[in-house]
């Protein structure tokens, strides 16, 4: 049996031999005397790149002058079509507006193969507007030109003016509800597109009389050229004040045409309803001008809405 004085004592044994290093005989001389453990490199985060779409959608953003570009070549259109009228003679306004719609149409199809998909639409809504909304709302403004005749009992007047009317409003809402539905991603945007066609039918309700093209094309002229003068100053406006760039056109023109006597109001008949029919216009205008960025919003959320739907999520 082992005693505990035949195990070897522990305490007694030497210590382990540490290795020499030589110490060194400053703090400056520690890195070099201490091989030390090797130094991690955290590379730093670099900075986030955007998106390849994002990037490319950064380099093709159009300028101020690209958007507004559109509206001031179809008023310069108008004024050649006005010359080559008067020169060659296009009987009706839809004749006059054909040859401004042929500019239209390659000025569309350049931003179209160039990528610009903002300026291609704002080619798109001023060419609805020459080819649609300025004849019609040049017909109803000639069925308003006869003051003395009873609107409200004649159905043979009555029912083309209702007629007139109810198309120009019609076009004006398929205008709008396209400008909120492709401007959708970009709400700001909506009232902008739709500001020449607020502004050429208020126009053209202020010529009073159109007897031919040169009445249509002078009211043309003047809602392209305010909407190319609006469009460039709302586009370096902060984008947060965009949207309230295309009422205040609109009451900047509706204010001018009062003032200098051209006014939407007509002389009134026995039941005053052209003054009326006017009004409707101007109503309609007024109404969707301030409310397409709220459409275009609404058309955003249904489009969440049904992609959602379609995953299968909930929002």
């Amino acid at each position: 049996m082992e005693t505990p004085d035949s195990q070897p004592p522990l305490l007694d044994a030497p210590p382990p031999r540490l290795p020499d290093f030589p110490f060194p005989d400053s703090s400056d001389d520690l890195p070099d005397a201490i091989p030390t453990a090797p130094r991690r490199v955290v590379p730093r985060e670099r900075a986030r790149r955007p998106p390849v779409e994002e990037r490319r959608a950064r380099r093709s953003a159009p300028t101020a002058l690209l958007v507004a570009l559109p509206h001031a070549a179809t008023a310069l259109l108008a004024v050649a079509a006005l010359v080559v009228g008067a020169g060659f003679g296009l009987p009706t306004p839809a004749g006059a507006a054909l040859v401004v719609a042929v500019g239209q149409s390659v000025g569309l199809a350049l931003a179209r193969l160039a990528g610009q998909d903002l300026v291609a639409r704002v080619w798109t809504v001023d060419l609805l507007v020459t080819l649609a909304l300025v004849p019609l709302a040049s017909l109803q403004v000639y069925l308003t030109q006869e003051p003395y005749l009873d609107f409200g009992q004649d159905p043979s007047v009555r029912t083309p003016l209702l007629a007139a009317t109810g198309a120009t409003v019609a076009v004006l809402l398929v205008i709008a509800g396209w400008s909120a539905f492709v401007s959708r991603a970009d709400p700001e945007h909506a009232s902008l597109l739709f500001l020449p066609a607020a502004l050429a039918a208020t126009a053209v309700l202020g010529t009073r009389v159109v007897e031919g093209q040169d009445d249509a094309l002078r009211a043309l002229i003047e809602a392209m050229a305010l909407a190319a003068m609006v469009t460039t100053v709302a586009w370096i406006l902060p984008q947060g004040l965009r949207p309230i760039a295309g009422p205040a056109g609109v009451g900047v023109q509706l204010v001018a045409l009062w003032l200098f006597g051209r006014g939407p109001t007509f002389a009134a008949t026995s039941d005053d309803a052209v003054r009326r029919y006017g009004a409707v216009i101007v109503v309609a205008v007024v109404v969707l001008v301030v409310t397409a960025p709220l459409l275009a919003l609404w058309a955003r959320r249904v489009g969440l809405v049904m992609a959602t739907n379609a995953n299968g999520r909930r929002i």
